[in-house]
């Protein structure tokens, strides 16, 4: 379980993102006013939430022990956390910019659903920000695939 269920996990998650992402360009291809996303809260809340989950699974999981930890450098590992927490802010910044855009759509804005298509694009700059930014991280603070129990 500690090797695979990480990467299950991870795969499940953006494969959770890729259905949501299709599932709205669908939406705004055949968009009206006053429309609802027609997907069910559970799966949205999948999407937005499993990455952060999955990431910190594959650290805990996989985290390097001591001496690995030693042998990356003092270097490498602060990159690893600083790439990290810009991966997560920049999720997060993205995540609340969507929000927002989408919220606009919904004020007598003009061209709603130009505001729609922003949502959409800063959706998708949020979570390749945490997927691309995140497993780059880990990787540099020493994450990786475990050896089998016997050998």
């Amino acid at each position: 379980m500690k090797r695979w269920f990480p990467l299950a996990f991870l795969g499940a998650s953006l494969l959770a993102n890729i259905i949501v992402k299709v599932l709205y360009a669908q939406y705004l291809s055949t968009w009206t006013k006053y429309a609802d996303f027609p997907i069910p809260q559970s799966l949205g809340l999948f999407a937005l939430l499993s990455l952060p989950v999955a990431l910190v699974l594959l650290w805990k999981l996989w985290e390097p022990d001591e001496q690995r930890r030693y042998e990356l450098g003092k270097h490498r590992r602060w990159a690893g956390k600083i790439l990290l927490w810009l991966s997560v802010f920049a999720w997060f910044f993205f995540g609340v910019k969507a929000i927002v855009e989408a919220w606009m759509a919904a004020t007598p804005a003009p061209d709603p659903l130009g505001w729609l298509e922003r949502s959409a694009l800063m959706s998708i700059l949020s979570t390749a920000c945490l997927a691309i930014g995140g497993l780059v991280a880990l990787w540099l603070m020493g994450a990786r695939f475990p050896k089998k129990a016997g050998k």
